[in-house]
């Protein structure tokens, strides 16, 4: 016997009662025998076909379980009692579910980074440029000379990139974004009048887009797209996010994820900048003096805006030294 509080269909009004789940007959406080068959239960809750419910008083017994399961049903009933061998093996299955669907996201971005056409790449990027545009870039402030020999490097660069179309580079001063050198999916690219002046030299404002072309060629903006809606439609579903506070904090927890991938894509295109440089005749130290120029006011730990999802600075300086000593 299952005792404790019976709805009639479409009721909020209980009464005490006992199903007899082996005769499949509920009896009512009141004396009355109702036939019943179960449709489903969950947790105390037991769910009759013609629309009745019980809430058992206690835990529902385990031969009634049995009786109303299939093996799969049974192992998910024996899941959903509290126990911390049951707690361990949930927290062990979701942490390894989020590792895999991590793996998978990160291996296929790639793929289907490529079903997308860089035509409509190139209007992400536009559209990604003209909205930053508005909001944060204001003209250009250095010399015209200047700015003439920096495009003549670039087109230079791009000469011996893979970069099929050149995407075309801006000169935009501001407050906002500080000295920074942005590629947008498919280009443009943006230089910065504060990066320029940091910089000084304009060899090095030429290592920095060597290093943009890079991110351009490998279609790292898109991949970082995929990842992060991928990453944020998975944990959505894992979480259930809603709008709110908790849909803020997920997008958070998603964006560091994706901060720390892209740590890899920049290691990739420094490498990347490395080798285009000595192809167009440049010196491959370029890209490290660059990065010790940006980040001289730094330590190892802290970081500029340009590296704000950058590796650290002796990390990537390292990975620049045993390039150099390889082609050297």
């Amino acid at each position: 016997m299952i005792r404790g509080k019976y709805f009639a269909p479409a009721s909020a009004v209980t009464i005490s009662a006992e199903y007899d789940w082996q005769n499949k007959q509920l009896i009512l406080s009141t004396g009355a025998y109702i036939p019943m068959c179960v449709e489903s239960f969950q947790g105390r809750q037991i769910f009759f076909d013609n629309g009745a419910s019980l809430v058992a008083d206690t835990v529902l017994p385990h031969e009634f379980i049995d009786t109303q399961h299939n093996k799969v049903q049974r192992g998910i009933a024996i899941m959903e009692l509290f126990s911390w061998r049951n707690i361990l093996f949930l927290v062990m299955a979701f942490i390894a579910l989020i590792l895999t669907l991590r793996i998978v996201l990160v291996y296929a971005a790639p793929i289907t980074v490529n079903l997308i056409p860089l035509s409509l790449e190139r209007e992400i990027g536009e559209l990604g440029y003209n909205r930053i545009n508005d909001m944060h870039f204001e003209p250009s402030r250095i010399e015209l000379d200047k700015r003439l020999d920096i495009i003549e490097m670039y087109k230079e660069l791009h000469r011996y990139s893979q970069v099929e179309t050149r995407p075309e580079l801006f000169f935009h001063s501001s407050e906002t974004i500080g000295a920074n050198a942005l590629a947008f999916p498919g280009g443009p690219i943006v230089v910065t009048d504060e990066l320029i002046q940091k910089l000084d030299k304009p060899e090095l404002v030429a290592a920095v887009l060597a290093h943009e072309l890079a991110h351009i060629e490998e279609r790292h903006s898109m991949q970082q797209i995929v990842i992060v809606s991928g990453s944020l439609a998975i944990a959505s579903v894992i979480f259930g996010a809603e709008e709110g506070i908790s849909e803020d904090f997920l997008a958070a927890i998603v964006n560091l994820y994706a901060f720390q991938h892209s740590q890899s894509f920049e290691l990739a295109s420094d490498a990347y900048a490395h080798q285009l440089l000595m192809k167009a005749g440049y010196s491959p130290s370029l890209m490290a003096e660059a990065l010790e120029a940006l980040l001289h006011e730094t330590s190892d730990k802290s970081e500029t805006l340009w590296f704000s999802t950058h590796p650290a600075k002796n990390e990537r300086l390292d990975a620049l030294e045993a390039l150099t000593l390889d082609s050297n």
